[in-house]
């Protein structure tokens, strides 16, 4: 892990702590509108924000019966995660396990259909 340098603030030297790590499970209503929450109050060194869901968007509930009916347009009831959520890390996978002891989470990230070719 990176150790950030001491500061130097008015001839007095203090260590610089690594920001807090918060992690948020699921990206739907709950999980969006509190990591874009959390980048409003907090300064980008303040914390590290990382959401993890299988899906890289959020579908709004409400709107899906206009989308069918044609009412609405669908991409406007899909949310792409990253582009809502440019100070956060979002991560595509699973939740496998999780750690309270140590502070650690496992996330299974799923592998590409054999398929998805890219590039063509």
């Amino acid at each position: 892990m990176y150790k950030k340098p001491p500061r130097v603030r008015n001839g007095a030297v203090t260590q610089v702590t690594s920001p807090t790590r918060i992690l948020i499970v699921g990206g739907g209503h709950v999980g969006l509108y509190t990591a874009l929450r959390l980048q409003q109050r907090l300064r980008a060194d303040e914390a590290e924000v990382t959401l993890v869901d299988p899906k890289s968007y959020m579908t709004y509930q409400p709107l899906l019966a206009e989308a069918a009916a044609g009412a609405v347009d669908p991409r406007h009831v899909i949310v792409p995660l990253r582009r809502v959520l440019p100070r956060a890390q979002v991560v595509h996978g699973r939740l496998s396990g999780l750690d309270h002891a140590a502070r650690r989470a496992t996330v299974t990230v799923p592998r590409p259909s054999p398929d998805c070719r890219r590039g063509t």
